[in-house]
């Protein structure tokens, strides 16, 4: 009953900003798991702050050095976290290194791990989040469907602070 009025509330917030421009949409809740990981990466994404574990966000990492798509900047910031992971348990990445260029490489990999539970969000105030509102929604314009996709929340804040597309046109 509990989770349902917080739904019911996350949805009045949501749909008074953000969700206005959907054309339609479901919402649900993820709950986040804690992990024990001996190495952790945290992921500094404009407001919010993402902990992950470190060998699978090395392994997104590598994959992305892989291809022919900045692929500088993305080995400069491979090691960079290599090194600061080498001296500690804990490495720092921050998104407005991509900012500059106008580039998310890592959005299937935050939506999967998202989706999956399989990191911890905290805010700006440095308060730890267990809950994330997940929205999926269609964008129209007059007669055609021109974006598809998820935006992720957190409870009572209620700008989205991801959104992962499946699909546009």
């Amino acid at each position: 009953m509990r989770s349902f009025i917080l739904l019911i509330f996350i949805f009045g917030k949501c749909y008074s900003r953000d969700v206005k421009d959907l054309y339609s949409f479901k919402i649900d809740s993820i709950k986040l798991h804690s992990f024990t990981s001996k190495k952790v990466i945290i992921y500094k994404y404009h407001d919010i702050s993402i902990l992950f574990d470190f060998n699978e966000f090395k392994q997104e990492f590598v994959r992305l050095s892989n291809r022919d798509y900045n692929i500088s900047i993305v080995k400069a910031a491979l090691t960079k976290i290599n090194n600061e992971i080498s001296k500690g348990d804990t490495a720092h990445f921050d998104q407005a290194t991509f900012d500059k260029i106008n580039w998310i490489p890592l959005e299937t990999f935050l939506c999967t791990q998202m989706t999956e539970g399989k990191c911890l969000i905290t805010d700006s105030n440095n308060r730890t989040h267990h809950l994330i509102i997940r929205v999926y929604g269609i964008m129209k314009n007059d007669r055609y469907i021109i974006w598809t996709g998820w935006r992720f929340y957190l409870p009572q804040i209620s700008k989205w602070f991801l959104e992962c597309t499946e699909s546009e046109s």
